[in-house]
């Protein structure tokens, strides 16, 4: 299954230049989460910011358990991505 289609290679290389960035970014605000760097983002790590997007503590509980597959009560990257990706 092809998840695009492109007609010029020209357009395929802006559309992964355009995800390298977007990644990037997702990267960028991951870390700034990651207040202790351990290289994942704990649920303490994560509310204040999901407090100010007017989330409550069992919303905020739910979506983080949900995209927890590893069940340690933090989100590593690949996590993470599918965090927002799925919010």
């Amino acid at each position: 299954m092809r998840l695009f289609s492109c007609t010029t290679p020209l357009l395929f290389i802006v559309l992964v230049l355009v995800n390298a960035c977007r990644i990037d970014r997702v990267r960028q605000m991951f870390d700034e989460l990651d207040v202790d760097k351990s290289g994942s983002v704990s649920l303490a790590e994560m509310k204040p910011t999901l407090y100010s997007l007017g989330l409550a503590d069992d919303e905020i509980e739910s979506l983080v358990a949900r995209h927890d597959k590893n069940r340690d009560g933090e989100l590593q990257f690949d996590e993470f991505v599918q965090f927002l990706w799925a919010s």
